[in-house]
């Protein structure tokens, strides 16, 4: 999933039904070499993509998750929990930023927030 998918769902959770893009990959493939797949399917460098997998939490909700670096070693199978498909945040470089690439994260300081606007029916 990309940004773009994100606006005009307006359902319970972050996203609806519709599957967002597809890459057909190999189970047996490193996360690594998706990143590499995926950038060149967005026409982007690997630096200007980040990659957050989405996990289905005890609530029926999916929320994504951060990817460490030991990670990128890892296969797909071995991340996925055996998810098909595999649902996947890919966070990209704005167009218009004047950065070559997307900023490095921690993951013990840092953490992805998904505001959803929620306008009830009155």
């Amino acid at each position: 999933y990309f940004s773009e998918d994100f606006h005009g769902h307006y359902g319970n959770d972050l996203l609806g039904d519709h599957p967002g893009r597809t890459f057909k990959v190999r189970k047996d493939l490193q996360l690594e070499e998706l990143e590499h797949i995926i950038a060149r399917g967005v026409g982007r460098p690997v630096n200007q993509i980040r990659l957050w997998p989405f996990i289905c939490r005890s609530n029926k909700t999916n929320r994504p998750s951060m990817i460490e670096k030991e990670d990128l070693t890892k296969t797909i199978q071995q991340i996925s929990d055996r998810a098909n498909p595999w649902q996947i945040f890919v966070e990209t470089l704005d167009q218009d930023s004047c950065e070559v690439s997307l900023r490095k994260t921690d993951p013990e300081d840092e953490l992805l927030l998904f505001f959803k606007y929620f306008e009830p029916v009155s």
